[in-house]
């Protein structure tokens, strides 16, 4: 299996912070879309800063569970 990290970004849309995360390619066939966006429902960066870091760990978490299954 080959690991490759995926890119973590956030940003602003209209005075609220978002994640957005690239699906790894190996998962990709169990998601519908190549890229995950999800509100951090806050308008402050240095908030967005660690609810974006917390996020991406428990996607991290999801993902790996998901690569165990397909063992």
């Amino acid at each position: 299996m080959a690991w490759v990290s995926s890119s973590v970004s956030f940003y602003n849309r209209n005075g609220t912070y978002y994640l957005s995360r690239a699906v790894p390619s190996d998962l990709r066939h169990r998601f519908l879309k190549r890229k995950i966006e999800v509100s951090l429902r806050t308008k402050t960066k240095f908030k967005a800063d660690r609810s974006a870091a917390t996020l991406s760990e428990r996607l991290e978490r999801y993902w790996d569970s998901l690569r165990v299954e397909m063992i």
